[in-house]
């Protein structure tokens, strides 16, 4: 799981989607507030869980705060001075942290973007990113234990990019965005949080890092 998140594995997805059904994915997407997914689970099918719904970056950020925010989404805000409210929990504190925990793991995404990946920043942040199929846009999502940042990049006429990548121009800016708020605040934004109710442990011996429930025993 660690590995087929961090590299954005498509057949992962896809059998995941599978085994929960369209249906449910995409009830769960409609409860973090993808309001725009109005067609019927038969018509997204198993390619929901690779994209194939359109959403809004507002969409998508809102449903991200959700993996920040231990399970609930934080409703966003155009002003400062409107209300900082709290949404729907709709994951709870050890799913959403331990996704977080993936997210922000580069180890987890040697595989595909190298250890020496632009998605490596100085301090713990989540990150994921996606491209459309014929580059007709890109996005990244980022946070850390304070910040969360949103960038997408394409036409506004939908016309595809000269292959412009998530993990390329949105997740540099994304980066650039959270360096430049955590030197504001003078570096003292906290990390993320682990997941609640799971401890680290050694899953062979290339030190390959797994967490699991605490208390359960390894499996032999």
């Amino acid at each position: 799981l660690r590995e087929a998140l961090g590299n954005s594995l498509n057949v992962p997805a896809v059998k995941t989607s599978q085994f929960v059904t369209a249906r449910a994915l995409l009830d769960l997407l409609r409860s973090a507030g993808f309001s725009g997914l109005s067609e019927s689970a038969d018509y997204y099918g198993d390619s929901l869980a690779l994209g194939s719904g359109e959403v809004s970056l507002f969409e998508l950020m809102r449903a991200y705060s959700a993996f920040a925010n231990k399970g609930r989404i934080r409703e966003l805000r155009f002003l400062p001075t409107q209300p900082n409210e709290l949404g729907p929990k709709i994951l709870t504190p050890g799913a959403t942290g331990l996704i977080a925990d993936i997210l922000s793991d580069p180890a987890a995404r040697r595989m595909e973007f190298g250890s020496g990946s632009i998605l490596n920043f100085p301090l713990p942040t989540a990150i994921k990113t996606g491209t459309s199929s014929d580059f007709r846009d890109a996005w990244a999502i980022g946070f850390n234990g304070r910040y969360l940042v949103g960038i997408w990049m394409g036409s506004l006429d939908r016309r595809s990019t000269d292959g412009v990548s998530g993990a390329k121009s949105p997740a540099v800016i994304a980066g650039s965005l959270l360096n430049f708020l955590d030197e504001k605040t003078g570096n003292i934004v906290p990390g993320i949080s682990p997941p609640e109710g799971f401890v680290a442990a050694e899953l062979c011996r290339m030190g390959n890092r797994v967490l699991r429930l605490r208390g359960n025993e390894p499996a032999p």
